[in-house]
């Protein structure tokens, strides 16, 4: 399997654990809420395939 680099913003690698603030708000796919820019997104665990990034 193909092992994918995420980056941030400014180009920094992200890995799982890491402390992400979103940029945009973004739309929670099933859960019915927006999620809004500004937003502490801590140690996320990241997903990455294809087309998507899923984080937890």
């Amino acid at each position: 399997m193909e092992t994918s680099n995420v980056k941030d913003s400014n180009g920094n690698i992200l890995n799982t654990g890491d402390s992400v603030t979103l940029m945009k708000s973004l739309k929670v796919k099933g859960g019915g809420t927006t999620l809004k820019q500004g937003t502490l997104v801590k140690k996320s665990a990241l997903q990455i395939t294809t087309k998507r990034l899923t984080a937890r």
